[in-house]
């Protein structure tokens, strides 16, 4: 698994033969800053925001046999229901996560409330766009616009 707190992750992406390096920077601002070609602008922000939501889950206890949500969807809410996590996509491009609060009545029935604004846990927002040009080379400078209680720590 990934670590979110780690301060730098790079990989190499090209553009039109030209090297930059991507670099993916972990701060406590809520955003970090992705460097690719605008032809891979999407399939980039997506495995950004697919690596995000995993890394939220791992960090609030979900089982790595439940974090591969490619296969069955249904079977992915049914897992994150039975662990009071919830994890709605909104337009495809805004995430919440909530945790949600268990109850337990007087003669012992007990259920997970549902989710209210103040059981949001983390939050992916649409990020930023940036168009560089550098060496007549374009590239998007993207910064992403996400926030979760982990981050919110002190480190």
């Amino acid at each position: 698994m990934a670590d979110v707190q780690s301060a730098w992750i790079a990989a190499q992406v090209s553009v039109d033969n030209y090297y930059i390096i991507r670099k993916k920077v972990y701060n406590l601002y809520m955003s970090d800053i992705i460097l690719c070609n605008i032809s891979d602008c999407k399939k980039v922000v997506d495995e950004a925001r697919l690596d995000w939501t995993i890394n939220i889950l791992y960090y609030l206890g979900v089982p790595e046999e439940f974090l591969d949500f490619k296969n069955d969807i249904r079977e992915f809410r049914n897992n994150m229901d039975k662990l009071g996590i919830e994890v709605d996509v909104i337009g495809g491009e805004l995430v919440n996560i909530y945790k949600k609060r268990q109850y337990e009545d007087e003669y012992g029935n007990s259920g997970w409330l549902p989710s209210k604004e103040q059981d949001l846990v983390a939050q992916w927002k649409e990020p930023v766009y940036i168009r560089k040009i550098e060496n007549k080379k374009i590239y998007y400078e993207i910064h992403t616009n996400e926030w979760s209680i982990f981050n919110m720590r002190e480190i």
